[in-house]
């Protein structure tokens, strides 16, 4: 059977993160065939640690001579879209790292490079937490109305004191908001009907932002961030069976209507040994078959509801 060989855009942090799982876990069925950055330092480190078979400097030479079967895209999200517009010409699954794209409008051009061939996929390793997993086994066979509660936390004055670029910054509920805005969609069902907000803040100084969701199931979630102060990021799920906390997102603790002790699930040994989510998520992306990835719709419906959150 031929390896699945994979290629990546972007040598940094989350680059690093996969690599390491894909050479422990996967090395008998994938092949690491290219790679390209704008750092030769860090491509260079890169291929050596993870016997990459070749660097590239450009993106089309990497794409036509390695011909991966998959590229995982980890780059800055100003250069999303440019890459993408280049990843769109050819036949091969995508995994990027969001935000896809820097803001709803950039999102908007990111979602007409979908075709026929161009296959992207979100990683939004939050839905592969093991934590995450447990907790949708749980209250999966529960019918009843859901009450949710997602407390976020952000700074993106630490951000901008770092060196990260001014429009990011300014952009920062779509580039780290999102992780938690998008377990509104994981655990909510049905459609949003109503987005309510409560209070609204300026991003760049310390307060809160509050903000109700109601969907046609009857499903209700309650939206706070923090920002610019600590805070835990944190959600809550009551039903009539089941209230499931996971404080912190990587450990889950919940009571049923049968049972009132507090249970408890410990953190898998993937989550334990690499950054949480990654192994899951690259374990469904390798089936050959239907995987459970979001896509581009998504992505631009999740960069949606973000603006109805902060902007709207």
């Amino acid at each position: 059977m031929d390896k699945i060989k994979i290629a990546f855009v972007g040598t940094g942090y989350m680059a690093n993160e996969y690599a390491r799982v894909l050479t422990n876990e996967f090395k008998n069925q994938t092949q690491l065939v290219g790679a390209i950055n704008r750092s030769s330092n860090s491509i260079k480190k890169f291929i050596k640690k993870y016997k990459v078979l070749k660097s590239y400097t450009k993106l089309k030479e990497m794409m036509e001579s390695s011909n991966p079967d998959i590229v995982i895209v980890s780059v800055n999200e100003l250069s999303t879209l440019k890459i993408l517009k280049i990843l769109s010409n050819y036949k091969c699954k995508c995994l990027i790292e969001k935000p896809v794209g820097i803001n709803f409008e950039e999102s908007k051009q990111i979602l007409k490079l979908n075709n026929n061939n161009f296959t992207p996929l979100i990683c939004l390793n939050r839905r592969y937490y093991s934590s995450i997993l447990n907790v949708k086994k749980i209250i999966s066979n529960d019918k009843t109305k859901r009450i949710i509660k997602i407390f976020d936390q952000e700074n993106p004055l630490a951000a901008k004191k770092s060196g990260k670029p001014t429009k990011v910054v300014k952009n920062w509920m779509y580039a780290n908001s999102i992780h938690m805005i998008d377990l509104v969609y994981l655990f909510g069902r049905g459609k949003i009907i109503t987005v309510k907000k409560i209070n609204k803040t300026n991003i760049l100084k310390e307060g809160i932002t509050s903000t109700i969701i109601y969907f046609d199931s009857g499903d209700v979630v309650f939206y706070n961030c923090i920002w610019n102060r600590p805070a835990p990021w944190c959600v809550q799920i009551s039903t009539k069976k089941y209230f499931v906390e996971l404080k912190p997102v990587e450990e889950i603790s919940f009571l049923s209507k049968k049972k009132r002790n507090w249970n408890s699930f410990k953190k898998s040994n993937f989550d334990i040994k690499y950054k949480p989510g990654i192994y899951y998520l690259l374990s469904d992306v390798l089936k050959s078959k239907k995987n459970n990835l979001q896509d581009l719709r998504y992505s631009h419906k999740l960069m949606k509801l973000i603006k109805r959150i902060y902007f709207d």
